[in-house]
């Protein structure tokens, strides 16, 4: 066996996630080198056993701003998927106008769950994947979903990476680091076996609803999206808590997938920050409400206790978060079960369930398997009585090592596999090419890594005619160094001992005064400046700007 400790020290955070990522996509695809050289030329492997899925925009005009729906509508023209543009009682006929050749629907109900249960109802696929205004999703966004469903047979619903599509102001970025409805660059598992703990109910750390998708079939069994949450006016939000929280009570699997990436536009103005906050908390503790109603024997009031006292807690350490913020969302904590209760008078919700409970078996500590990486990665699903599984790798007869991997109970798809094989085994596999000499190979890695993304400078031609630039043009030099203070005082030295002219009057035309150039250069000079003028001008002594140095201003007899 070999240890990754056994490795070089000065291994960098970027190079080692860049190598773990290139090793994912090796392992997917036996038969390939291991050498860092074609690792970086591998291309992903191919799409096999992905399921079909439809894509559902899920838009109510009463919640989302009209430039976001036709953000995403624009985005979703660019998948080869079926596409479903379903609207929850249409105030007029833009998002119909908008959609074009798509597939449009509507409901006279109002609410975004109302617009997702008419979405499903009008899908016929295997799976759907829910997006809302304003998310951007990628070109391979959609195969990855499909691969996701096709690798595990038991995987029931999938979230993935949110990202800002830009970050222009200093609110963005405060939302970004405070607010982000990423869940992070690790690959996550979420199931129950027995009671769920009010931890387990926190099911906003699941993922977010302009990013998920589900297996149809789950709707037949659960039920569908709630109606009273998502209510303009009154819940504002909450469904995919909701039905996370359904899939986990019935002891269903939930992966969170990064590579499954999407890109929405973060808000701007501070009054629709705020409100959005208010908004967010009120789902949330509607969301409390809502869980209440249906299983009343799970630990709601822990989590709302916890989560009141985070409230107040970060009204007083602030974290960065403006206070005003923070207040917005206290605001929007004081009414959120009140509004549930009035959204259940005016809508159908969902009968209260609770039987739906995982089944209460203990688990055994660890499961043992093995697998030989020369043929290739598959599927584990006979370890829903262990906590963890402890996988022992090898290639043909030579062992490489092992890794723990935490399931609860789920089943591990080849996606995963590879992400922790290449998370905790990656130098030692990289080590393969060169006899297992894990020095040699990893700085053969950094070389090539190197190389890769090194610019490629172009060779000067031995003898060029290049025109000299326009006196009148500035030229800034910008020097950067870190830690080579003997480099850069040669630098400096050798560029002040050049002697230049900066400032000069038009060759043809000669006209009284300094004239922008020589402005600029009066500014900035550090030393004596030493001026030039024609017969007939006198050169008068005057400091620079900065008031300790002297140069000279031109006047005319």
């Amino acid at each position: 066996m070999f240890r990754q400790s056994d490795l070089p020290g000065d291994v960098s955070p970027l190079q080692e996630k860049i190598a773990q990522a290139l090793i994912a996509n090796r392992l997917l695809q036996p038969g390939k080198p291991w050498d860092m050289p074609s690792l970086l030329t591998l291309p992903k492997p191919q799409l096999v056993g992905k399921r079909t899925i439809t894509i559902a925009l899920c838009i109510d005009m009463a919640m989302d701003r009209p430039e976001d729906v036709e953000l995403s509508i624009q985005a979703l023209r660019k998948l080869p998927q079926p596409i479903v543009i379903a609207e929850a009682l249409p105030p007029d006929d833009r998002v119909k106008t908008w959609a074009g050749n798509l597939q449009y629907i509507s409901t006279n109900n109002p609410g975004r769950n109302a617009a997702r249960n008419a979405a499903i109802d009008a899908s016929t696929t295997e799976a759907i994947a829910f997006i809302q205004p304003g998310a951007i999703p990628t070109v391979k966004w959609a195969d990855s979903i499909a691969v996701a469903f096709g690798e595990d047979p038991k995987l029931q619903a999938l979230t993935g990476l949110v990202i800002p599509e830009a970050i222009d102001r200093e609110s963005q970025a405060v939302l970004d680091r405070s607010y982000s409805p990423g869940r992070g660059l690790q690959s996550k598992t979420y199931g129950l076996v027995g009671k769920p703990t009010w931890m387990d109910l926190g099911t906003m750390q699941v993922g977010s609803g302009l990013n998920m998708a589900f297996r149809r079939g789950l709707f037949d069994r659960l039920g569908r999206f709630d109606p009273a949450l998502d209510l303009p006016g009154l819940t504002w939000g909450g469904g995919e808590w909701d039905l996370f929280a359904r899939l986990l009570l019935a002891g269903e699997k939930i992966l969170y997938a990064p590579q499954v990436t999407m890109a929405t536009r973060f808000l701007i103005e501070e009054g629709e920050i705020r409100s959005q906050l208010n908004r967010n908390m009120t789902a949330f503790y509607s969301y409390l409400e809502a869980g209440r109603h249906r299983f009343p024997q799970a630990p709601w009031s822990k989590l709302t206790n916890w989560k009141s006292a985070w409230l107040g807690l970060a009204l007083i350490r602030s974290w960065g978060v403006p206070r005003r913020w923070i207040a917005s969302e206290i605001k929007g904590a004081r009414v959120g079960r009140k509004q549930y209760r009035q959204a259940l008078a005016r809508m159908n919700a969902l009968p209260p369930n609770p039987g739906l409970q995982a089944p209460d078996r203990p688990l055994k500590p660890m499961a043992v398997r093995e697998v030989d990486l020369d043929r290739g990665l598959s599927p584990i699903t006979d370890i829903s009585d262990y906590e963890t599984l402890r996988l022992y790798v090898r290639q043909g007869s030579r062992p490489i090592g092992c890794v723990t991997i935490a399931h609860r109970g789920q089943s591990v798809g080849p996606s995963q596999l590879a992400e922790a094989i290449a998370h905790q085994l990656h130098k030692c596999l990289l080590a393969i090419p060169y006899g297992h000499n894990h020095g040699q190979a990893w700085s053969q890695a950094q070389i090539a890594l190197e190389n890769h993304w090194r610019p490629q400078m172009e060779a000067i031609p031995a003898s060029s005619n290049y025109s000299p630039l326009d006196q009148r043009i500035p030229v800034s030099i910008i020097i950067t160094t870190c830690d080579r203070p003997d480099d850069l005082r040669r630098c400096l030295t050798n560029l002040i001992a050049q002697k230049r002219s900066i400032g000069r009057n038009h060759r043809r035309r000669q006209s009284p005064g300094l004239g922008l150039d020589q402005n600029r250069g009066l500014g900035v000079c550090r030393r004596t400046l030493r001026a030039r003028g024609p017969r007939g001008w006198v050169l008068r002594s005057q400091r620079c700007l900065c008031g300790k140095h002297r140069g000279y201003r031109r006047y005319r007899r």
